[in-house]
Formats: C-alpha cells, sequence, structure tokens
C-alpha cells in the first residue's frame, strides 16, 4: 500500500540526518517503500521518478551486500537530498530538474566504479555479491579504488550538497518543533475546556452557589499569566479585520495573495474553489501540505473549502471585505479557508507563549521584540467551521 506523501518524506528525511552508517532491514524496509510511493506519485516527473530509482537500487546493493560501502552510503544521501529538494522547490524548473538528475547520474557512474557495475545498473536487477561470483567464476578486473567520492566533486557541487542538507536539516527541525509546540497548544486547550466544564457545573447550582465557589477564589491567582518558552516555531503573522493574529505555519496547507474582485467572490460565494490555486505546468496537489496534498488533482479541483471566520477579541462575525489574501488552514482531514489581510513574504518565530482563553484564540505568542499576538487555534475554527475532505 503507498505511504501518505507526508509520511514518505519525513522518512526519506529522517534517513538523510541519520548519523550512523549502517542500515537495518527494518529500516531499508521502510526506506524501500518511501522510494516506491514516491516514485509512484511522480511518474509523469522524469527527474524525480528517475533520481529515486537510482536510490532503490544502491539501498538494494546495500542491503544485499555483507560488505561496508560508506561511499554507497554518501551517494544515497545524497541522492535523497537533491530529491526532496526538488520536490519542496516551489517553482517547478524543467531545466533544474534536468540538470540535477544529470549530477546525479554523474556521481552515479563515480559510485560504479567502486563496486560491482551490475549491482547498481538502473537497467538490472540487482544480485548479491555470492550469486555473481557464481555467474562470473573468472575474476573480474579491479575497479579503480575511490576512498572517498567526494574527492571527486567539484567545489561548487559540494557546496550545494552541503546547502541542500542544511536546508533538509532546517525543515526538519521546524517540524519536529512545531509538533512540540502543538503538544504545548494542546494541552493548554484541553486545561481551559476542563476549566469551562468545570464552571458550567457550577452554574447549575444557581447563584448562590455561584456567588460561594467566587468568594473562595483567592485575589490575583487567576489571573497570574504563566509565560512558558518553546523551541523557535514559525508562523505568519497576518491581520483579520484590525486585529493582527499569528497561524502556526504548521496549519497553513497553502497561501496566496488575491485581489478585490476574488475576495469579494468568496466572501458572496462563502467558498473559495481550490483550483484557484492552480499553476501552469505544476501539479495542484503540489501547492498544498497536509490531506489535500495526498488527494489526486482532478477531484481537488472540485473542492470548494468554506471561508471561515475566527472568534475572539471582538472580531465581527463575517469575513474582512478588505482583505487582500486567502489561508487554507489544515488539521487532520479538516480544511477551510480564512481571508487575510497583510501576508507577509517571511514567517516570523514564536519564541515563548503564554494562556489567554478567548474563544478561537488560546494562547498569545511572543515573536519578535517581544510582541505578542494572538494564536489562532485552528483545531477549534476547524471543528466548528471547517470541511472534512478526504
Amino acid at each position: 500500500m503507498a505511504l501518505p506523501i507526508t509520511e514518505t518524506i519525513k522518512i526519506i528525511k529522517t534517513e538523510i540526518l541519520a548519523q550512523d552508517w549502517g542500515i537495518s532491514p527494518k529500516r531499508a524496509e521502510r526506506l524501500l517503500s518511501a522510494f516506491s510511493s514516491i516514485k509512484d506519485r511522480f511518474r509523469n516527473r522524469k527527474a524525480l521518478h528517475d533520481i529515486f530509482s537510482i536510490c532503490v537500487k544502491t539501498l538494494s546493493y546495500i542491503s544485499s551486500t555483507k560488505k561496508f560501502h560508506p561511499g554507497a552510503i554518501d551517494f544515497l544521501k545524497e541522492a535523497m537530498a537533491h530529491g526532496i529538494s526538488l520536490y519542496e522547490d516551489p517553482v517547478f524548473d524543467p531545466d533544474k530538474d534536468e540538470q540535477t538528475l544529470r549530477e546525479i547520474y554523474k556521481k552515479y557512474a563515480i559510485l560504479k566504479d567502486t563496486i560491482r557495475e551490475k549491482s547498481l545498473d538502473p537497467e538490472q536487477e540487482s544480485t548479491s555479491p555470492e550469486a555473481e561470483q557464481k555467474n562470473n567464476p573468472a575474476p573480474a578486473p579491479a575497479p579503480r579504488r575511490v576512498e572517498n567520492p567526494e574527492a571527486e566533486l567539484t567545489e561548487e557541487e559540494k557546496e550545494e550538497m552541503e546547502q541542500a542538507l542544511n536546508d533538509l536539516k532546517q525543515s526538519l527541525d521546524d517540524t519536529i518543533h512545531s509538533e512540540f509546540t502543538r503538544k504545548e497548544l494542546e494541552a493548554f486547550v484541553e486545561q481551559l475546556e476542563e476549566e469551562a466544564e468545570l464552571e458550567e457545573e457550577n452554574l447549575k447550582d444557581g447563584d448562590k452557589a455561584t456567588s460561594v465557589h467566587a468568594s473562595n477564589v483567592q485575589p490575583g491567582k487567576s489571573g497570574e499569566e504563566v509565560i512558558k518558552d518553546c523551541p523557535a516555531t514559525k508562523l505568519l503573522k497576518v491581520k483579520i479585520h484590525t486585529l493582527e493574529i499569528g497561524i502556526l505555519e504548521h496549519d497553513i496547507a497553502a497561501h496566496k495573495a488575491v485581489d478585490k474582485e476574488t475576495c469579494t467572490k468568496y466572501i458572496t460565494e462563502g467558498k473559495v474553489p481550490l483550483k484557484d490555486f492552480a499553476h501552469f505546468m505544476r501539479s495542484l496537489s503540489k501547492q498544498f501540505k497536509g490531506s489535500l496534498s495526498e488527494i489526486k488533482d482532478a477531484p481537488l479541483k472540485e473542492i470548494m473549502l468554506p471561508v471561515m471566520v475566527p472568534k475572539g477579541y471582538s472580531l465581527p462575525e463575517k469575513p474582512d471585505n478588505a482583505a487582500d489574501g486567502v489561508i487554507i488552514v489544515w488539521n487532520g482531514e479538516n480544511n477551510g479557508a480564512i481571508l487575510c489581510s497583510e501576508l507577509p513574504e517571511k514567517p516570523m518565530a514564536m519564541t515563548k507563549f503564554k494562556k489567554e482563553s478567548m474563544a478561537d484564540f488560546a494562547v498569545v505568542s511572543f515573536v519578535e521584540n517581544d510582541q505578542q499576538i494572538p494564536l489562532l487555534n485552528v483545531v477549534s475554527l476547524l471543528k466548528r467551521e471547517g470541511l472534512k475532505v478526504g
């Protein structure tokens, strides 16, 4: 069964950043499944398909031989890094794809000089060293020995490889940090819901009981601010009506600027067609993160997400008619659209937050220069107004 694209990318990134030089059978099996999934997904994109076909052959050789080949591991990590870099590039550039594939093939040819050619030939099935010895009793000419394949690379190629791996490491770190922060935020939300339930139970006992309960609250304790540190977590600061809010980058499936006419249309119809995110010569599903990225283009073009209106901080109960941007947010299979203005070019980092319950806002985030902005709880909003897609 094909793996979801998000799980596929996570498996490959984890292996790229692994510090050990061995790949256990279990890890190899998961990695081969990931390669198979990404190849199936990109059958019509030659560079990605061919790069991961080479990865399959390389990993098959590593798994089948008992010999230790650090050069093969080096090459596999680099090929995976280039493949993921092409996948995550927001702009599809056929020339860049072709150039990357040529570079991979060139380094692949260098690697084949260090090991038996048949084991890594993409036109042939990988065979074990024992089977090769049986089928070819005559000793083969000794291959040119290359102690370190990286020595064959130009300085420019080394820099490109290092940059690609650094970018991937940062991307993985961002994902880990976002997941950590999401758990912290969810813990806060659960606590708020429990407090709300207790308050509702107390109200059922009547005004007298409520007065007694209120008199037992220690002055100042309920208003005490608890500020918590968190790993630097990316968010987008946008404006809805006159309120500046933050949305975790992890929660955003896609975003784009829109003109006044398009914004008015979205407000009038109350829906945002996903086909509006289409780009020329680029798969629609690749424009999104999350569950939408796993849907084929044809059905994806038919989906229209509801325009959602966050509640809290005295926000009007209607979409922002001065908006010039739309953000698609997601959580699991729930997705929805938010109209906003002042979409930034780059995200900013949240380094700490404090609890402050206000409808769809559970915490206040601290960003650059300790600026405080309410952080949208997309889970709450999507449960109320989102569309389940899947």
